[in-house]
């Protein structure tokens, strides 16, 4: 047996002691609604997998400094503040009522993050502060093998494993690594490392290693995450979180170098240097040439507004600056950011701006966006929101190649009653460029749930260069010690153009949503058990997923989870 068949298998032998909690349904429409996106399908893998990680570590917001909040990524800067000037002046949070009830965040959002956050406190009478374990961490592994019977290739493996240290109010640590099935096993293909501190009682943070830097409107700088469609309201505008540490197995889209930020009062300063071409010279790329990205970010806050300038300078590109800011009045939200970038002294430079507006509507909501690059693009989209009922209409014009393209976006949920739901969706895209202008697909989806027991099934029909048709029946138990899921998947499609994705259950943080094309038929088997947590508080997780699919594939993934 090679050697890296081994290690994979060692890997996944360490599999047989479990405790598990499943990517549920609801825990997935969270994230869903927190990434701004309307399906499973449509989540960014890295966010995925760091929303996952707060599922089983909640942020605890009574303990954290307002640099640590930021970090999480669960909350905009001025939701941060929000918070640490409330705990200042009236103590810590301690219902989701009271949370609710704070600027900037509403009961909607609070919903939505409430099994990503933790109201712990030391301040509850009765209870001493050093009840509450400050010091947690993960180690997870993982491990795969698949083989592609069709195509009568060798079997392939892929592995990796992340470790994560953290203190609530103090640092982070955490790395992690990875190979896929394509990839050589050793040394990994790819890897992410990231150490956070967090002195002067939160106000500051520094960062060494992987970073995401996310300013205003993402025109200027932007890392990881993005979202191009608009499926929800929340998809409209983008809540910047500046900077914060990455140790993703998911995204390789981060900054790599030295940051730091300082909040007093209503000022916060962020700065930070991205070597961009060191994470490929430390991964063996002799040939990488590395080039210093300097960056700096300067944000007011007060009353129900922000605002923030941004400087970035790149050899290739010169330049660029921003100006940003956000109000909330009398219901609305308003954003806004306009960027200039200088160029080389023979480049021309280059201006972009985005703005929109969310506001009240009947029993819901609206929205309305726009944005434009000199000499480059246009491109405007509206939407509403009522909660049940969402609809979007975007439009976007590429000048250079004289490109036009058209989006509708449709989903309506029915409750049929108080243990079954139908949730309809509808899509149109229009490309006059393409040889297949036209992109029409319809979905439904029917959910049961009775208590621990839940049955799921999908209809999906899209039409493009001819027809594709994707269905699927799914069962399943949702307990607290044991949990499956037991799926089988029907599809014909005329080939790549009308395929069809598909999410498919897995360890929370991996990500699988395969293309399905062609003719045939697949079957998956996903489950864990959960004995309780032994000696010494450790806790171990274990989640197994076997896939097939005709003609040909099959796929067998192993996950190992530790806390401590």
């Amino acid at each position: 047996m090679k050697r890296k068949h081994l290690y994979i298998c060692l890997i996944c032998l360490l599999c047989l002691v479990s405790r598990a909690s499943a990517q549920d349904s609801s825990l997935l429409s969270a994230i869903a609604e927190l990434c701004g996106v309307g399906d499973p399908e449509d989540i960014p893998p890295e966010e995925l997998e760091r929303y996952m990680h707060y599922a089983s570590h909640p942020l605890r917001i009574n303990q954290a400094g307002e640099a640590r909040l930021l970090s999480s990524g669960i909350l905009s800067q001025y939701q941060a503040a929000s918070i640490t000037d409330y705990r200042r002046n009236e103590g810590d949070v301690l219902s989701f009522s009271e949370l609710a009830a704070l600027d900037g965040f509403g009961e909607a959002f609070v919903k939505a993050i409430a099994s990503f956050i933790s109201l712990s406190s030391g301040s509850v009478p009765g209870t001493p502060a050093d009840s509450v374990r400050n010091i947690r961490s993960t180690l997870q592994t993982k491990g795969g093998i698949r083989e592609d019977f069709g195509k009568g290739g060798k079997p392939e493996t892929t592995y990796g494993f992340k470790y994560v240290l953290e203190a609530d109010r103090g640092w982070e640590i955490g790395i992690a690594a990875r190979s896929g099935f394509s990839e050589p096993a050793f040394p990994p293909a790819s890897y992410g490392f990231s150490t956070a501190i967090y002195p002067g009682h939160g106000a500051w943070k520094i960062i060494a290693g992987d970073f995401n830097a996310r300013f205003g409107q993402g025109l200027a700088l932007w890392s990881g995450m993005v979202i191009d469609s608009y499926s929800s309201i929340a998809s409209f505008y983008r809540r910047p979180g500046g900077l914060s540490p990455s140790y993703s197995w998911s995204s390789t889209a981060t900054h790599r170098g030295l940051a730091a930020d300082f909040t007093a009062g209503h000022f916060t300063v962020s700065s930070f240097v991205s070597a961009e071409g060191l994470r490929e010279k430390m991964q063996g790329k002799r040939n990488a040439r590395i080039q210093y990205m300097p960056g700096l970010n300067l944000g007011w806050r007060w009353s129900h507004s922000t605002v923030s300038c941004t400087g970035v300078w790149k050899k290739d590109s010169g330049l660029t600056g921003s100006m940003e800011g956000r109000a909330s009045l009398w219901g609305c939200d308003l954003f806004a950011e306009g960027v200039y970038v200088c160029g080389q002294p023979r480049t021309p430079p280059e201006i972009k701006a985005a703005g929109g507006l969310v506001f009240p509507l009947g029993k819901g909501r609206s929205a309305v966006r726009a944005e434009w690059k000199s000499g480059s693009l246009w491109r405007g989209a509206a939407g509403f929101e009522n909660g049940s009922f969402v609809f979007s209409a975007e439009y976007r014009y590429q000048m250079e190649k004289e490109r036009h393209q058209t989006k509708l976006f449709v989903r309506k949920k029915l409750e049929i009653s108080e243990s079954l739901s139908l949730t309809l969706r509808g899509t149109c895209r229009w490309r006059p460029y393409e040889g297949d202008p036209v992109r029409i697909s319809f979905r439904g989806d029917l959910a049961w749930k009775g208590d621990a027991w839940q049955a799921l099934g999908r209809v999906e029909y899209v039409h493009c260069r001819k027809n594709g048709v994707l269905t699927y029946a799914e069962f399943g138990r949702q307990g607290e010690k044991f949990f499956f899921w037991v799926r089988g998947t029907w599809y014909s499609t005329d080939g790549w153009t009308d395929r069809i994705y598909c999410y498919e259950r897995d360890a929370p943080g991996n990500f699988n949503v395969p293309a399905y094309y062609g003719n045939g038929t697949g079957a998956s088997l996903y489950g864990g058990y959960a004995p309780g947590r032994g000696r010494g508080g450790m806790l171990i997780k274990t989640y197994a997923r076997l896939w097939f699919r005709s003609p040909g594939m099959s796929l067998l993934n192993m996950t190992l989870r530790a806390e401590f």
